[in-house]
């Protein structure tokens, strides 16, 4: 959850650097010890990031999130946490992400170049806000089409109704408000700091799908300092080596993509579409179970892909594809989809090894990154275990009674409104329905012998009581529109449709047996939360802590 971030993104603060403290102790958790460089290094890395002034309320709070570390390790060796298959499972991807990363380094250690040009750049993005606002499509052809739409007049905010679950953004039109440097997606933050005020993006490949996006503002802030950059030259220099990392690791993607050569099975490839939603959803035991091919007409051992002197069927490529993410995969629809997804398992095998043939296992940046990332895990997974105490079957009735009291305005069925339609392929035929129903030829007649809806036609082009947003980008208007009143032509694409408001109905207040569902799900992030903190507290209370607060004032740290 994004409120543990705020304990947990202290972690990977712990870095090496050069010690200037005394070998003294900041803390003693249970017989191990914080020292003060260790407090130092944690603590710098942290405001380094977030800019916050020193002060011994901060440091207490960072000292205090590291001893909450050291007991929840403790406590996830009690557990076994770092010892059973999901663990197992968890920290061979680690190591294979740590070793890709590895060498991806080794690639571009002594050809990486960063010009001073390259960091004035990126310094000028880095004290730039940008406000935009995006809507997105599941596949880049829906996104075209939403540019489409966008382009020939349909709002942001109509947009943005139809597209987007959270309600947040879908009542701001898609708004992300200002933003700066690395604060969103990559792909994102470039097109936004590149793109004209105004003017909307081609689809953006984000991870939940396909973004169209609209700059509204650039800012840059004034009175940036040659102080200003020699204090960020570092972290602009890394952020630009990383992004040419990724750059030089694709071109060695490709590379070696041909010389593998891939030779794929045409029939196959279709049976393993056909039966992909199947296929890749995430279960317990991993993608592979073994009934999981029976149901799909046998065809685990079917060759898929042949690979020079090595050969796949579908079930080594459902393992292979069992390290991707169930989001990634949702995003194959197509044969040149799966074909992608192959090659790139295929890459990922070849690099492995080459960084395992580089001796990158024994790397001791590559061993860091390990160790940290398994950390992380183990602090994320105990934090969960923490969490799911909670469930809505343990919420009190009474609490959920008092809560739902107190916002029922949160709970209330939209207007509805009962439509009827004349829907046609063009727009010149769209005006000329229109100007027969101005002369008062009849709205139902023109339906039953004109719509291509035939469902609707048969009923005067009713399409029956349903709320605004089930009408998709013409529902604001639809809201807005007297009983009776006739809306149109609208785009409806690819189509052409002539709307009449035919009844609405009011808002309705849902009772609390109808919203109690809704409820509950409203009310359980803050408790998961409260168990979390619940938990910490019984870890501390059974503990054996000394917090050295003098030391820790006199700790040298970096300056403002």
């Amino acid at each position: 959850m994004r409120w543990r971030k705020a304990l947990f993104v202290l972690f990977f603060a712990a870095l090496p650097a050069c010690n200037t403290n005394k070998a003294i102790n900041v803390a003693d958790v249970n017989g191990k010890q914080i020292t003060a460089d260790d407090f130092s290094v944690r603590y710098n890395k942290y405001r380094a990031q977030t800019s916050e002034r020193d002060n011994i309320v901060l440091r207490k709070k960072i000292l205090n999130n590291m001893v909450n570390e050291i007991l929840i390790f403790e406590d996830a060796d009690k557990l076994g946490l770092d010892r059973d298959s999901t663990f197992k499972a968890k920290y061979k991807d680690i190591t294979d992400q740590a070793l890709l990363d590895g060498y991806a380094k080794l690639l571009t250690v002594d050809t990486m170049t960063v010009s001073q040009g390259e960091l004035f750049k990126e310094f000028r993005e880095y004290n730039t806000k940008v406000s935009a606002r995006f809507v997105y499509a599941k596949s880049e052809a829906e996104a075209w089409k939403l540019k489409e739409q966008l382009q020939h007049g349909v709002s942001f905010a109509t947009a943005a109704k139809r597209v987007f679950t959270d309600p947040r953004l879908a009542a701001s039109g898609g708004y992300l408000g200002f933003f700066g440097y690395n604060e969103m997606e990559p792909a994102l933050q470039e097109v936004a700091f590149s793109l004209p005020v105004g003017v909307l993006s081609d689809p953006v490949r984000l991870r939940m799908g396909y973004a169209i996006v609209k700059v509204e503002k650039h800012i840059e802030l004034p009175l940036a300092s040659a102080a200003d950059f020699a204090k960020v030259e570092s972290k602009l220099e890394d952020a630009i080596r990383e992004r040419k990392t990724a750059e030089v690791l694709k071109v060695e993607g490709e590379k070696i993509t041909n010389e593998l050569n891939p030779v794929f099975n045409e029939e196959t490839l279709a049976k393993v579409l056909a039966n992909w939603s199947y296929i890749s959803r995430e279960e317990s035991a991993g993608l592979v179970s073994e009934n999981r091919f029976q149901k799909i007409d046998d065809i685990e051992s079917l060759p898929l892909v042949q690979f020079g002197h090595q050969s796949w069927t579908v079930k080594d490529f459902v393992q292979a594809a069992e390290k991707t993410t169930p989001k990634y995969r949702m995003f194959v629809r197509s044969i040149t989809g799966l074909k992608k997804l192959a090659e790139g398992l295929a890459v990922r095998t070849v690099l492995l090894q080459k960084a395992k043939d580089a001796g990158l296992e024994h790397d001791s940046r590559v061993e860091l990154q390990i160790k940290l990332a398994r950390e992380n895990y183990l602090l994320h997974r105990w934090g969960d275990l923490a969490e799911d105490s909670v469930t809505s079957a343990g919420i009190d009735e009474r609490v959920a009674q008092t809560y739902f009291d107190k916002h029922k305005e949160d709970f209330m069925d939209p207007p509805l409104v009962d439509v009827a339609e004349i829907l046609v392929p063009s727009k010149s035929e769209a005006d000329e329905l229109m100007k027969e129903i101005k002369e008062g030829v009849d709205f139902g007649m023109l339906a039953r012998t004109h719509s291509i809806r035939t469902s609707a036609a048969q009923r005067n082009g009713e399409l029956g009581y349903a709320p605004p947003s089930a009408f998709g980008l013409v529902g604001d208007k639809l809201v807005a529109a007297r009983v009776g009143q006739i809306i149109g032509p609208e785009f409806l694409n690819p189509n052409f449709a002539i709307l009449k408001v035919v009844g609405r109905k009011p808002p309705r207040q849902r009772s609390f047996e109808e919203s109690k569902d809704a409820v509950v799900q409203t009310l359980l992030p803050a408790l998961k939360q409260q168990a979390f903190w619940g938990a910490i507290a019984r870890l501390r209370s059974s503990a054996t802590i000394e917090l050295n607060t003098e030391a820790l004032g006199n700790v040298v740290v970096a300056s403002n």
